[in-house]
């Protein structure tokens, strides 16, 4: 939230910017727009928002704003939501300056959006802070007319800001389909409740004394049926709770009485056995009567007593276990709320991958919920950053790395230059002395020497090593925008506010050229060739333009652009050139013929920086849109998304050694991103073909996979890297185990072999033939000296592994095994079949043993628990099924999945199995009471690789999309990971828009 929104025209900055300072000073939080706010970006509902989260909005009242469709465009929204509005009038609008307004006004389409609100601030209290003829303002008019704006800030300022706080809430409620969970509750509600009343009872009473005067602002009709819908909510929450209440006493009442009933017939029953007893020495017949007749007795007796007890066993729960069950389902409810917020910012292409993940942590922390797991897994793969630093107090305009990519220089508005250390985040120095918004930054290519760019109409040369200041560059008209260093480190090009570029001596500080005949407005961005004969240049005329430097003269212009653009770079050899719009595209660029070669397309707001990759065929952009995009310039596809800045990004760089990305940010930090292109560590990608069968080394540090692109890989756990590629197979690899030894793998094929390679140089040991179809599924003993393979010639074959040679041929499946398992003692074996069996084979006789029935389609894979005692089967009728190897019964079935089952696996601590589907979805079960533990969503494509980890804290999974994923068994694990990658909490705005408290997401991280 902010104390004061400022609405005001560029032509009115320098008022703005002393009203600024002045509303800080005094510790008040004002939201105003210093930057040049691009159309081309979301520039409206980013004003909308400020306006609806500020208490009071201060319009700057003079011709310009008066003239200004944005201004106008603002003072309209802050009407229609019923904001306090204080107009500052910094010029007099009559006579001939009214009659100018007006006209202005004749012919635009937002005429009577600007007469509305001409009419309706004439009824306020105007402050004047008029400016003289010559623009300023005397320093006792702005003293005097500050302290009589303070006061009319001040006044009511407990119900303004309980406006402020209902407004936002009522517009989130509406903006999320008026649903239930944004509603207010307890004491927010009765909070409301009053403030309505009291603004209420306020305008009766003024009503009563003649009074026509309203008390601003005024409740708006959102707020009030935002209100009203809490009250109706929580009325219908209290009545369940009273008849919830009402069950409880009846319940303990129907308790009593039994228990009452209970205790009587406990006594007669001790009665009647009393009176047997005492009987007995009168005699045998009359003991046969009274026997008869307190027997009856006992027995009624005693089903009373039963009785009571079944009525105690069936009592509802007592209002606590209600209550809990009721705040269950409410931390379940906000879970799901929170899951599809972070679901749908990720399904949005400008969507805050990290905003997501820390949505979804929170939702997974209120309840464990389906999507709130898949969301945390689907934002973690977009989870690049290296680091934050942070500083600056304003937005960061300017990123670039040194020559060694050791250290960055950063500017800002807040008009300083920082120097970072790259490895720690630590600000190294600060380079005070520019009197405006720092707006671009560079590093000498050839010494210890910066340079910057600021509004104040300078340059300024500095030495890095002490921050002294070596030149200050004068000679712009207006505030200088873009700043670059020659080649060899002897020149400096600059462009500006006024239309010109300058080249200047590094060593001097004399202006050595201007290039003033070709741009037609506002130079935005410059650079030079790598050979230091050509500047590009773009401009808020929405051209590119290369300069030839000996003589200033224009080479080529390129156009296409149909908005300011606002970033050019040439490549490393000069030979093409990048332009970034407020059109929200990319271009690229043949310099020597002007021949636009590609369109950029995807962000979804003005580019605002533009790179050059480390990579010759990649380039880097940053958006308004809040993200960096790496784009592979042959295909002009998007390779990465970088999201995680709260704002527009406002400039990027790479580092000179390729491996980190920088960007600065309108959120006033800098972040260093993973500029290298490998694998996430969680997704293991390299194949070209479908991922058939995955596998675990002993010691969990290594993985294999086996792929329809005919080869095996190794992996390093850890990092997700590929450490070799075995070739060899003729057709695709369906299946990969370890032999016990950890030094070789032994895998089968559609060629219809099985082979064993060596691990430590990927050659062939053995190559096993016999089958006569694929090999679709193998398995190594315990103890490392023979294998199983299944077919889909319909057999199982037991192999000698020294040899190679067939030991056995089992027979007897009607249709394609389609996997084999070893039991834990080696002594018999499952099998699989497309028939719709599973079957127990003795290995020392061939023969089968059992036939397990269950399943009501082919059962596709089968697993041993580590005790060898149970086992777990999957099959295409959706099920799982738990069998006791010894009697073949099942012991329970396994329902969840919507689909068929590919793969299943009993983890090595047999608590858990996993089962993977034919629709790309797995999910991870306890044994012991069948519930599910994740749900695992990921992958595109069918599951056909599933195995767990040896301590069973992971599972690891492969796929028909070509990919192998590592999860973890337990979610919390997946929250550390995500904590360990993310270095932010949720802003306040956000905690409010999202209704989460301050609560921290990561404790650990903050």
């Amino acid at each position: 939230m902010a104390d004061i929104f400022i609405s005001y025209s560029r032509r009115d900055s320098l008022f703005a910017k002393q009203l600024t300072n002045a509303f800080e000073k005094d510790g008040r939080d004002v939201w105003i727009d210093w930057e040049d706010i691009p159309r081309a970006a979301d520039w409206l509902n980013e004003i909308y928002a400020g306006i609806e989260r500020a208490d009071t909005v201060v319009q700057i009242v003079s011709r310009h704003s008066l003239c200004s469709e944005i201004c106008n465009h603002e003072i309209a929204y802050a009407r229609k939501l019923g904001k306090r509005i204080v107009p500052l009038i910094h010029e007099n609008i009559s006579g001939e300056t009214e009659v100018y307004v007006r006209a202005q006004w004749a012919n635009v389409t937002w005429k009577e959006i600007a007469e509305g609100n001409w009419q309706a601030i004439g009824h306020l209290n105007w402050i004047f802070f008029v400016k003289e003829a010559d623009g300023s303002l005397a320093a006792e008019v702005f003293e005097r007319e500050y302290q009589g704006l303070v006061q009319a800030i001040e006044t009511d300022l407990t119900h303004t800001r309980g406006h402020t706080r209902y407004l936002v809430r009522a517009l989130d409620w509406k903006a999320n389909a008026e649903n239930p969970s944004y509603l207010l509750v307890g004491d927010d509600l009765i909070g409301a409740e009053k403030w309505l009343s009291d603004w209420d009872g306020d305008l009766q009473c003024r009503i009563d004394m003649g009074d026509t005067r309203v008390k601003q602002p005024a409740p708006t009709d959102d707020q009030r049926a935002y209100i009203q819908a809490s009250r109706e909510a929580e009325d219908e929450r209290a009545a369940r709770l009273l008849e919830l209440e009402t069950s409880r006493q009846r319940s303990e009442e129907a308790a009593q009485a039994a228990k009452a009933s209970a205790e009587l017939a406990h006594r007669r029953a001790t009665f009647a056995r009393r009176i047997i007893y005492a009987l007995a020495i009168l005699g045998t017949l009359i003991i046969v009567g009274v026997v008869a007749f307190t027997s009856t007795q006992v027995n009624e007796a005693e089903r009373e007593v039963a009785g009571a007890r079944t009525a105690l066993t069936a009592i509802p729960p007592t209002l606590t276990a209600v209550s809990g069950q009721i705040q269950a389902g409410q931390r379940r409810i906000n879970s799901l709320r929170l899951a599809n917020a972070a679901g749908e910012m990720l399904n949005d292409p400008a969507g805050n991958s990290e905003t997501a993940a820390l949505l979804a942590i929170y939702a997974l922390n209120s309840a464990y919920t389906d999507s709130a797991d898949a969301a945390l897994i689907k934002a973690v793969d977009d989870l690049y950053t290296l680091r934050i630093m942070r500083g600056h107090q304003r937005a960061v305009t300017s990123v670039a790395f040194s020559p060694d990519s050791q250290t960055l220089i950063s500017g800002s508005y807040d008009g300083f230059v920082s120097l970072w250390d790259v490895a720690t985040g630590q600000r190294l120095r600060t380079f005070p002395g520019h009197t405006g918004p720092v707006q671009a930054v560079a590093f000498s290519p050839s010494a210890p020497v910066i340079v910057s760019a600021s509004d104040d109409a300078t340059l300024r040369l500095w030495e890095v090593e002490t921050g002294r200041t070596i030149h200050v560059l004068t000679g712009h008209s207006d505030g200088v925008t873009s700043v670059a260093f020659s080649p060899n480190g002897r020149w400096v090009i600059s462009g500006g506010q006024d239309g010109t570029v300058r080249q200047w001596n590094t060593s001097t500080g004399e202006l050595t050229r201007t290039f003033d005949a070709g741009h037609t407005g506002a130079i935005m961005s410059v650079a030079y060739s790598a050979d230091g004969t050509q500047v590009i240049s773009g401009g808020q005329d929405d051209l590119v333009i290369v300069w030839d430097v000996e003589t200033s003269a224009v080479v080529r212009t390129l156009s296409g652009h149909n908005n300011t653009v606002r970033s050019v770079a040439f490549n490393a050899d000069g030979t093409q050139a990048l332009s970034g719009s407020d059109d929200y595209t990319v271009r690229l660029w043949d310099v020597a013929t002007g021949e636009l070669l590609k369109t950029l397309a995807g962000h979804t707001a003005g580019v605002s920086s533009v790179s050059f990759g480390f990579d010759a065929g990649t380039a880097l952009t940053g958006s308004y849109d809040g993200t960096i995009q790496l784009w592979n310039l042959e295909t002009g596809a998007a390779i990465r998304v970088f999201a995680g800045h709260t704002a527009w990004v406002t400039g990027v760089a790479f580092s000179p050694d390729g491996r980190i990305i920088a960007s600065g940010s309108r959120d006033s930090t800098i972040r260093l991103w993973e500029g290298a292109l490998g694998g996430s560590a969680r997704v293991f990608a390299g194949h070209t073909g479908w991922v058939m069968g995955v596998a675990f080394s002993a010691d969990g540090q290594t993985a294999a996979s086996a792929s329809t692109d005919d080869t095996l890989r190794m992996w390093n756990v850890a990092t997700g890297q590929s450490l070799r590629t075995f070739y060899g197979h003729t057709g695709g690899v369906t299946s990969v185990a370890f032999t016990p030894d950890g030094q070789s793998l032994l895998s089968g094929s559609y060629d219809t072999t099985l082979r064993l390679w060596d691990i430590a140089t990927g050659a062939t040991i053995r190559t096993f033939r016999g089958h006569t179809s694929r090999v679709v599924s193998v398995a190594v003993s315990p103890d490392g000296t023979q294998a199983l393979s299944g077919s889909t010639d319909k057999t199982m074959i037991l192999w000698d592994m020294a040899t190679g040679e067939a030991i056995r041929t089992f027979t007897g499946h009607t249709e394609p095994v389609l996997q084999v398992a070893f039991s834990p003692d080696g002594r018999t074996a499952l099998s699989a079949s497309w028939d719709g069996s599973l079957r127990l084979w003795d290995l020392e006789t061939g023969e089968m043993i059992r036939d397990f029935k269950g399943h009501s389609g082919m059962v596709t894979s089968v697993a041993f628990s580590p005790d060898g005692q149970t086992a777990i089967s999957g099959s295409y009728d959706t099920t799982l099924i738990l069998w006791d190897v010894n009697t073949g019964r099942a012991l329970y079935t396994f329902k969840g999945h919507t689909s068929g089952i590919n793969r299943v696996a009993f983890s090595p601590d047999g608590q858990l199995v996993a089962s993977g589907t034919t629709s790309s979805t797995i999910r991870v079960w306890n044994v012991a009471t069948h519930e599910t533990v994740r749900s695992l969503a990921g992958h595109t494509a069918p599951i056909y690789g599933l195995t767990f980890s040896p301590d069973s804290q992971s599972v690891l999974s492969g796929s028909a999309d070509a990919t192998l994923r590592l999860w973890d068994t337990d979610f919390h694990n997946l929250i550390t990971y995500a904590c360990a990658h993310i270095f932010r909490d949720l802003t306040a705005n956000e905690r409010t828009i999202y209704d989460i408290g301050r609560d921290p997401a990561c404790p650990a991280n903050y």
